[in-house]
């Protein structure tokens, strides 16, 4: 009986197939892998599958690194942003200062008027705390208090843990 080759429209003879196969058999050119041969591609496809892994999981470390640090940037500048509207005085006022000196500081933790900023933190980033300092600026001499200051520095400091790490980020503006 004649059998077909793939691709080929004419019949091979069946003597010709099997003369075939008792040569390559004969001259022991069988192909294949040795066990040495697969042991060594098992194991490099292990190592490369395991840094794959490794990578994998410092790659996710450092995404949810990175979103920590954005929604604390976003949560700093908000803070900022509302404080554009007000003048210098309401500024300090807001947190229920009096300007008698030339560098005051308001903590989330403490401060019952930062409570509400403490709030949208926490809805951030769980267990962080903010601080936000606000300093007269003076050219050249000593710095009046901020009820007389013709410009206030304001700096607001996010503080977060991240695993065991402590982290921390400052946003600081002039406002004249």
């Amino acid at each position: 009986m004649a059998t077909f080759r793939r691709g080929s429209p004419r019949p091979v003879p069946p003597e010709a197939s099997a003369a075939r196969t008792a040569d390559v058999r004969a001259n022991g050119t069988q192909g294949g892998f040795s066990l040495v041969e697969v042991t060594l591609a098992l194991g490099l496809l292990g190592s490369v599958l395991i840094s794959i892994a490794g990578l994998s999981v410092l790659g996710a470390r450092q995404l949810a690194s990175g979103r920590a640090s954005t929604l604390a940037l976003g949560t700093a500048a908000s803070i900022l942003e509302r404080m554009e509207g007000s003048s210098l005085k309401q500024t300090y006022e807001g947190f229920g200062l009096d300007g008698s000196e030339a560098s005051q500081r308001v903590d989330s933790r403490l401060d019952p008027l930062a409570v509400g900023w403490r709030s949208e933190l926490d809805a951030a980033l769980r267990g962080a705390d903010l601080e936000i300092e606000l300093a007269s600026v003076e050219p050249g001499g000593p710095a009046p208090p901020l009820i007389r200051a013709r410009a206030v520095r304001v700096v607001v400091r996010v503080r977060w843990r991240e695993g065991a790490r402590c982290r921390a980020l400052e946003l600081a503006t002039v406002r004249l």
